[in-house]
């Protein structure tokens, strides 16, 4: 589990707030992995998204039937959900390793590209949270980029020169090192590496590109730019 130790709390809340409300537009590759996750998920659950992103997860959730909660640290995302949505008080404002939310809540708690941005302290708070607002048998479901290199996303700010993730990743994950992490609070269900496709918004060459990555998936032949899905289960 590489570490990569030169993006801090304040830099982290600054990116995500830059892309959770200016810069939506650059979730739209993420239709892929959103939908996968939808999958899995049936009418009348009770669910809770940690890190809402654009909010798309949310439209996906509700257009299924599912009874959908979600947490982010910014006000304004959450005051979006709110108001589009109509969430209500079931999207609060807070942070992963200090959950709101009551005790064996939720059948599922899904965080999608969320833990490759925590710290050692805050990842072990939220999974330790997510563990405890779970039902009994409830999982915990997501995905974070497999094997990152956190270098050659590095950029530099030409004021003060300081160095950071250019989306604020602190870590990369290998199946074994997130199992790891995982199995401290949790029963390991499943971590596998995929390619997660956004088939809606390709075009037929896209598409055609995608068929070939899912096509070297199934031989077992590892694809670059996947990601390591997991489920995890409250024992």
């Amino acid at each position: 589990m590489a570490e990569h130790p030169a993006v801090g709390g304040g830099d982290q809340q600054a990116i995500w707030k830059y892309f959770q409300n200016e810069g939506t537009h650059s979730f739209k590759e993420a239709e892929g992995r959103l939908r996968h996750l939808i999958g899995y998920l049936r009418r009348g659950q009770m669910v809770l998204n940690i890190g809402v992103g654009s909010g798309r997860l949310e439209e996906l959730a509700l257009a299924a039937g599912v009874n959908v909660h979600s947490l982010d640290p910014d006000a304004a995302s959450i005051q979006r959900l709110r108001e589009r949505l109509n969430l209500g008080e079931r999207a609060r404002v807070g942070w992963g390793q200090s959950n709101p939310f009551l005790e064996a809540s939720f059948d599922f708690v899904i965080a999608s590209e969320v833990l490759e941005h925590l710290s050692d302290a805050d990842l072990e708070g939220t999974v330790m949270e997510c563990a405890r607002v779970l039902k009994p048998g409830g999982k915990l479901m997501g995905t974070v980029p497999a094997r990152e290199d956190l270098e050659e996303s590095l950029v530099v700010c030409p004021e003060c020169e300081h160095r950071f993730h250019r989306w604020g990743h602190q870590r990369s994950f290998t199946p074994d090192t997130l199992r790891a992490v995982l199995g401290k609070h949790l029963k390991v269900v499943r971590v596998v590496e995929r390619p997660m496709i956004p088939w809606i918004n390709r075009n037929w060459q896209g598409k055609l590109a995608g068929c070939f990555k899912m096509l070297l998936y199934y031989l077992g032949i590892r694809v670059i730019n996947s990601s390591l899905l997991f489920i995890a289960a409250r024992p």
